[in-house]
């Protein structure tokens, strides 16, 4: 037992591997901040004219001329202001430290459990913890404990890794890490409870859930074993899902962020959108811009892709070609739309308007600008 002591340098080697695991979970939060975020930056703000962040600044915040004091005479340092003090990387410092925080114990614990259990088995398989000394000198967690964090840090990793390759990190991601982390040793002994023989791996497999997904599981196994009526949710697709490239895992994001009807989306600012479910610029607008035409025009606008109309964007591309002096091209666009007001089935004059309605939208002003 002494000589494996000697070896393992009592707690040292616990604590070396605390951190490695620690510096392991913060590795892609260190990797986003120092290149991500940038990149994430400049795919929103390289899509901004300046005429686009002062139609920003006005569309979303009211700032005109009325409201001098809050400035729209400068609109590229304002809207970088805003954008540094809404998403800066120093919103990614305390979630970090509160990660880091609840990781380095539960870490700390993880390695001395693993080397208890490597210490007991060179004593012998017959030989408890307590005939082999090891209580005395590692600190051991029960193996459904055990199963359990590690399955969430598993987890976890992989996440923050899978989301710092796609520039998409968020505090509130770090945050809900911390959380998953610190709750997995009671969900897992919750869970676990159901079938005790087969503990540990149900409190790892449980570990190694996201937390939204283990909320519809508990409300699924309290409906069975209580004969409760609980809504489990997430099993019918939303609105939004009849907008074109939206499947249920994007409007499950969009669902977190309180947006679950078109209109809902349509009058959204877009670059929070962005920023708070992680979803790229470009796909936003694509998105709200096909909202701002849904609401007019719902499933007609299906049949209107054919003919290049895929969202307000192009709506209000061609109505500005309605109204060009070319005579060539305004011809164009009149013959396109009394063609596709035929298509679907509308009456020409009552397309037309609400085409201008949906051209003349200010959120759809805004998307055409930066579009």
């Amino acid at each position: 037992m002494s000589q494996f002591e000697t070896l393992l340098g009592g707690h040292l080697g616990s604590i070396i591997a605390a951190f490695t695991l620690t510096c392991l979970c913060c590795y892609p939060i260190a990797a986003f901040a120092l290149r991500g975020w940038s990149i994430k930056r400049d795919d929103i703000l390289g899509s901004f004219t300046t005429d686009a962040k002062a139609l920003y600044l006005a569309t979303f915040l009211q700032v005109d001329s009325e409201q001098p004091a809050v400035a729209s005479k400068q609109p590229d340092k304002d809207f970088d202001d805003l954008y540094h003090k809404r998403y800066g990387r120093w919103r990614l410092v305390l979630p970090t430290l509160l990660l880091i925080t609840v990781c380095l114990p539960l870490t700390f614990l993880i390695a001395e459990s693993a080397l208890a259990r490597f210490v007991l088995s060179k004593s012998g398989s017959a030989v408890t913890f307590a005939q082999a000394g090891v209580s005395n000198h590692y600190i051991t967690l029960p193996r459904v404990a055990l199963a359990a964090i590690a399955g969430a840090f598993v987890w976890v990793v992989a996440d923050l890794i899978a989301k710092s390759a796609r520039y998409d990190l968020r505090p509130q991601d770090l945050l809900n890490a911390t959380l998953r982390l610190a709750a997995a040793a009671p969900l897992g002994y919750a869970v676990a409870s159901i079938n005790p023989a087969n503990g540990p791996f149900i409190a790892f497999a449980i570990g190694a859930f996201p937390l939204d997904a283990i909320n519809v599981l508990l409300k699924r196994l309290a409906n069975s074993k209580l004969n409760l009526d609980i809504g489990v949710g997430g099993g019918q697709p939303g609105q939004i899902t009849k907008l074109d490239g939206i499947d249920s895992s994007i409007a499950d994001r969009l669902q977190e962020e309180g947006i679950t009807t078109v209109a809902q989306l349509a009058y959204c600012d877009s670059v929070q959108l962005c920023m708070r479910t992680g979803l790229l610029f470009d796909f936003v607008v694509d998105i709200v811009g096909q909202a701002l035409a849904w609401i007019y025009l719902q499933d007609k606008l299906n049949d209107l892709r054919a003919g290049g109309l895929r969202s307000a964007l192009e709506i209000r591309d061609m109505m500005e070609d309605l109204s060009k002096p070319d005579e060539t091209q305004a011809n164009a666009a009149k013959a396109l739309l009394q063609s596709l007001a035929a298509t679907v089935k509308m009456d020409a004059a009552q397309f037309q308007n609400a085409c201008d309605q949906i051209a003349e939208d200010p959120y759809t002003k805004f998307l055409y600008k930066v579009w």
